[in-house]
C-alpha cells in the first residue's frame, strides 16, 4: 500500500502542471459565467463535467504510469527480462529512455562478448606458450649434461627461452599501453642493429648471413616496441630459412618503407591471407619447426598501435618478404 501510494504521488507530482491547468481552467469558467449571470447550477454542472473527464483520464495516466515504474524496478532489480517486452513508450521522452537502455544493453554485451574472447585467447596463448617454453628448456636440460658442454649450443636455446619470455610479457603489456608507449622519432638503422645484435647468435647457430643495406631514415614510433616487432619477423626468418639469410633495406630511398627479405621455405598461398591472425600455424608450423601462430599476431598488433602498417610477399620455395610502412600516422590505442 505504501508504494502504491508513492508511486501515485510522483505520477500527481510528474503531472501538476496539468492539474494546475485544470484548476485554473474551471476557476476561469466559473469567473466568465459569473460575469454573464449564467445559473450557478449550470456552471456547477459543467464544471464537474469537466473535473469527471479529468480524474478519469488523471485514473487511467497514473495507472500506467504504476505498471511502467513497477515493470522497471523488475527490470533494476535484475531480473531476467527481455528489452523487446518493455511496455510502449507514452511518449517521446520514455522512447527515448527505451533507445538508451536498448543502447547500453547492447554495448553491454558487446563488451562482454569481447571480454570472454580475449580470455580464451589467452587461455589459448598461455597454454601454447607454456608447450613451446618446455623445448629450449629440455634442448638446454640434455646440453649441460654433455661433457665438453657445447657452449653455442646452450647460447642458443638460452635465448630460444629468452625470446618465448618476452614474448609473454609484451603479451602482457600490450593489453594496457597508456602510461608505456612513448613516441619519438627514431633512426631506424639504430633500432635494426640493435635488434639484430641481440638476435646474432640465433643467426651464428644457423650459419645464415644478414645483410643491412642503407636504411638512414628517422620515424615515428616507440623504439622498444618497434625492436619487439622485428625481433618477431627476424625470428621467423631465422626459424624458416635453411641456407642463405636476411636482407634489411628500404623498398624505396624516398619512403619509409622497410622491407625484412629472407631465402627461407616461403609460405603457401593459402596460408598468406592468415599468417598474422591468432593461433594460425599453416602447412610450415605443422612441419619439422613448431609454430604457436602468436609471434606475428603479436608483431601485427604491435605495429597496428604504432600507426605503422605490414605486408607479406612470399613464393613457396624461393622466399618471404615483410614490408613495414612507416608513413602512416594515426595511431591505434587500445
Amino acid at each position: 500500500m505504501t508504494n502504491w501510494l508513492k508511486l501515485t504521488l510522483q505520477y500527481l507530482y510528474r503531472v501538476r502542471g496539468s492539474i494546475f491547468l485544470h484548476l485554473a481552467s474551471c476557476f476561469s469558467i466559473a469567473l466568465i459565467a459569473s460575469l454573464y449571470h449564467i445559473p450557478i447550477q449550470a456552471i456547477g454542472y459543467m464544471i464537474l463535467f469537466i473535473s469527471s473527464m479529468a480524474l478519469l483520464f488523471l485514473g487511467i495516466g497514473c495507472h500506467q504510469f504504476r505498471r511502467r515504474m513497477q515493470y522497471l524496478r523488475v527490470v533494476w532489480n535484475g531480473a531476467d527480462v527481455q528489452l523487446g517486452t518493455l511496455p510502449p513508450a507514452h511518449d517521446a521522452m520514455e522512447q527515448l529512455y527505451q533507445d538508451i537502455l536498448r543502447r547500453t544493453a547492447e554495448r553491454s554485451t558487446r563488451a562482454e562478448t569481447e571480454s570472454e574472447s580475449a580470455l580464451r585467447r589467452s587461455d589459448t596463448y598461455y597454454t601454447r606458450w607454456s608447450h613451446q617454453v618446455k623445448t629450449p628448456l629440455a634442448a638446454l636440460r640434455l646440453l649441460i649434461q654433455e661433457e665438453p658442454i657445447d657452449r653455442t649450443a646452450c647460447e642458443n636455446e638460452l635465448l630460444k627461452t629468452e625470446q618465448y619470455v618476452e614474448m609473454a610479457l609484451q603479451y602482457q603489456r600490450l593489453k594496457s599501453t597508456e602510461n608505456d608507449l612513448l613516441l619519438t622519432s627514431c633512426p631506424l638503422d639504430q633500432v635494426v642493429r640493435n635488434t639484430v645484435k641481440s638476435l646474432a647468435p640465433l643467426f651464428i647457430a644457423r650459419n645464415l648471413s644478414l645483410e643491412i643495406e642503407n636504411i638512414s631514415v628517422s620515424v615515428l614510433t616507440d623504439e622498444k616496441w618497434l625492436q619487439f616487432a622485428l625481433e618477431q619477423i627476424l625470428s621467423n626468418a631465422a626459424k624458416y630459412t635453411r641456407q642463405g639469410g636476411v636482407t634489411i633495406r628500404l623498398s624505396d630511398p624516398s619512403r619509409p618503407e622497410l622491407v625484412i627479405q629472407d631465402s627461407g621455405i616461403g609460405i603457401q598461398p593459402e596460408d598468406l591471407p592468415r599468417v598474422t591472425d591468432w593461433g594460425y600455424t599453416g602447412q610450415n608450423g605443422h612441419s619439422g619447426t613448431r609454430s604457436t601462430g602468436i609471434g606475428l599476431a603479436l608483431c601485427r598488433e604491435t605495429l597496428e598501435m604504432l600507426g605503422h602498417r605490414m605486408r607479406i610477399e612470399s613464393t613457396p620455395g624461393v622466399g618471404t618478404s615483410v614490408y613495414l610502412d612507416f608513413s602512416r600516422n594515426e595511431l591505434e590505442i587500445f
